[in-house]
């Protein structure tokens, strides 16, 4: 008998912003039997709100008696958990600056508790990428680091933290993109690497996952030529990669994810269809839909078409489907943590450890650091937040937590990216003052950023460079005497770097980058060394 329609629903994870599920959303999961569905940055709202939407999903779906999947990004960078009131930590390069297994146990744990206390049971975490290349804005401070071995380490500590807490994991993206050349429209990015080194270095953080027993696995839609032959096949659309690579390679046998592009206003299209179909045939688990719920329809019923005349294997599709069934069955057996957990005293703890022990010096040429007790005014210059920037990032005020610890401190906020004439404003007027601190977020990548550093070390008074999210920042003016990172824009972590370079506390975090001459897991120049070449 031809297999219907329902079952291919199984295949899928729908998605959908807000904080209550749409009614077109629960009819689909009812109808064809969706396994679960994908949480947008724009779900949730308060943890009762985001409880009572999680809940709303497990009412749904008739005489199953597995849970579904909700799944959601918290990738420790800029997307975090969703909902109001969860612990903000900083980004995963801030536990790789730290270097610590148990550290990063720990606030997997955290925030595992909490996303299972608001009905959450799927992290698209952790990221196995490599930060090895500052060109590449993925993964970014998502990352653990760019030595294989260290993120190996931190990344099964991960792993069992998140699922010690029943939520299942998704290592991403297989297999391994942060190298990955960026990629053009229409076209997907290319890890250029042979596979001697995919082995040695991309490959290492995966293959720690799944010795740590990690339940997902998400695929890239980067192409790995030296794999398929082919520069224009992404990773998750070759049976090769999904089968050869990660399955035999790594010895494999959980779920493998992929996430189907947004369709977009034009709605779907043949080559869309085409994708999805090719995906499950090239071993895809799950799709992940992040588009309309009525685009979402159509696929799915045109998946259901290709299944009753039969375009995917009936055993791979009932093996892939068990798969999934296993994984829903195992998250049923854990019990939640009460709403409590949600940003409870003991989370907030451990993230203000966390920053505090990974703020990095790592030039100190001038000799500001620790600010001296007779530096009269200090203009702290900030950019604003990009427009699109993801919601729910706990963005603290670098001049509100430098003027907790010093008087006579100065805000100034410029545009994103800053103009010119803002630029040579801030220069004019800022000639005066004792100290400039610059704060500065991924001006590696945007040259109007890397203008208004290199003005305001020609306006005369000290500066104090502050890269915020992340290291690389130092790249665009290599001279600069003195230069602090974190690792986010959060709270705790500017509250903790406000501490170290008033000399409260220690710089404790080292590097877990390198930049130029300096390396990964060395301390940043300090005292007379010449910096970066």
């Amino acid at each position: 008998m031809t297999e219907t329609a329902g079952p291919i629903g199984r295949s899928a994870l729908v998605g959908f912003d807000g904080s209550e599920l749409p009614d077109e959303a629960g009819r689909l999961l009812d109808e064809h039997r969706i396994s679960g569905v994908v949480l947008g940055p724009g779900s949730g709202g308060t943890p009762e709100e985001l409880l009572a939407l999680t809940d709303a999903v497990q009412a749904r779906g008739g005489n199953e008696d597995l849970p579904r999947l909700v799944a959601a990004s918290q990738r420790g960078g800029a997307l975090t958990a969703p909902g109001e009131g969860s612990t903000r930590f900083a980004g995963n390069l801030a536990i790789g600056a730290v270097g610590d297994p148990d550290l990063a146990y720990r606030v997997a744990a955290a925030i595992g508790r909490e996303l299972r206390a608001v009905g959450v049971n799927v992290i698209s975490a952790p990221v196995c990428d490599l930060a090895t290349s500052p060109d590449n804005p993925e993964p970014g401070i998502a990352s653990f680091g760019e030595d294989p071995a260290e993120v190996s380490r931190l990344v099964a500590a991960a792993v069992r933290g998140f699922q010690g807490e029943g939520v299942a994991a998704a290592a991403e993206h297989f297999p391994g993109a942060g190298d990955a050349d960026p990629d053009l429209p229409g076209e997907p990015s290319i890890v250029p690497h042979g596979l001697g080194r995919l082995s040695e270095v991309e490959l290492e953080p995966f293959r720690a996952a799944v010795q740590a027993g990690v339940s997902a696995v998400t695929v890239a839609n980067a192409a790995v030529p030296v794999v398929t032959g082919r520069a224009d096949l992404p990773s998750s659309l070759s049976r090769i990669v999904l089968g050869d690579l990660l399955r035999e390679g790594l010895r494999y046998d959980g779920v493998v994810l992929a996430e189907l592009g947004d369709p977009g206003p034009l709605g779907d299209g043949s080559d869309r269809v085409v994708e999805a179909i090719a995906a499950l045939r090239a071993g895809v688990d799950l799709l992940l839909l992040p588009g309309e719920v009525a685009s979402e329809r159509r696929l799915l019923e045109a998946l259901a078409r290709a299944n009753a005349n039969e375009v995917f294997d009936r055993g791979e599709l009932a093996t892939s489907h068990a798969r999934i069934a296993g994984l829903r069955r195992r998250l049923a057996l854990r019990t939640a943590a009460g709403l409590d957990a949600v940003g409870c005293g003991e989370h907030r703890s451990l993230a203000e450890e966390l920053a505090a022990r990974s703020v990095t010096m790592v030039r100190n040429g001038a000799g500001l650091i620790p600010l001296r007790t007779d530096v009269g005014r200090i203009a702290v210059v900030t950019v604003a937040p990009p427009e699109d920037s993801v919601e729910g990032v706990d963005r603290g005020d670098l001049a509100s937590a430098l003027g907790s610890q010093r008087d006579r401190v100065e805000g100034f906020v410029t545009t994103n990216p800053p103009v010119g004439a803002e630029i040579a404003d801030l220069r004019e007027r800022l000639h005066d003052v004792d100290l400039i601190v610059v704060g500065t977020t991924d001006a590696s990548r945007d040259p109007r950023q890397a203008a208004l550093v290199a003005a305001l070390h020609e306006a005369g008074p000290p500066v104090l460079w502050v890269a915020v999210s992340g290291p690389w920042d130092l790249l665009v003016f290599p001279h600069a005497p003195t230069y602090v990172c974190t690792y986010g824009p959060g709270r705790s972590s500017l509250a903790a770097l406000a501490g170290a370079i008033c000399g409260i506390a220690p710089f404790r975090g080292r590097l877990p980058v390198a930049l130029g001459g300096l390396h990964p897991r060395g301390h940043g120049l300090s005292g007379d060394d010449p910096g970066v070449a």
